[in-house]
């Protein structure tokens, strides 16, 4: 199972990776601007989010819009030594993120922590999904150990490009799945009722 979750791992990463930037800003502006709009994402007032890094799309789009509309955004920060999230709030982008583990911009030590039971609506990363909304990470387990604090009452909702969406995946029962994958040509899944 490792190494199937390795391979597909590289092959999609490859892919992503081979996208232009023009394609990858076009497609970006594309989900983030369906996910913008989801009714869960709107009525909620506690948002995770994430700092996009690499060839990954440009979820700061959401981020910037979580900001202006008033929300309570939190950005996770890896425990140093711990593989697991803590959860911080940031008010401002620029100001309140620092490179951490990876590159990755995460809130800075005095942002404030909140609990999980805190969030409302998680937006979500990850390498690869499939078309049953199975979630293929990075293979930290960062997010698998935090999703399952937070999945029973949120919409777990991911945005991918095309090409890291599979018709299906090598997964294992520690796997969490997201309720929604929107990608720049189509939405899977639903969000959770209100």
């Amino acid at each position: 199972m490792n190494q199937a979750k390795a391979d597909t791992r590289r092959r999609v990463l490859a892919a992503r990776d081979a996208l232009s930037p023009e394609y990858r800003h076009a497609a970006s502006q594309a989900i983030a601007a369906q996910i913008m709009c989801l009714p869960s994402f709107l009525r909620a007032r506690t948002v995770l989010l994430f700092s996009p890094f690499g060839s990954e799309w440009a979820a700061g789009q959401v981020l910037d819009e979580a900001l202006r509309l008033g929300k309570t955004v939190v950005l996770p920060r890896v425990a140093k030594g711990k593989k697991q999230l803590a959860l911080c709030v940031i008010k401002d982008k620029e100001k309140d993120t620092v490179p951490g583990v990876f590159g990755i911009l995460e809130p800075c030590a005095r942002c404030a922590r909140v609990a999980p039971s805190m969030i409302d609506w998680a937006l979500v990363p990850g390498v690869a999904f499939s078309v049953f909304r199975q979630r293929l990470g990075y293979g930290a387990g960062y997010y698998d150990r935090l999703l399952p604090r937070v999945l029973s009452r949120v919409s777990l909702v991911a945005g991918a490009f095309d090409v890291q969406i599979q018709p299906s995946l090598p997964i294992t029962e520690y796997d969490v799945p997201v309720d929604m994958v929107v990608s720049e040509s189509r939405c899977l899944g639903a969000e959770k009722p209100a």
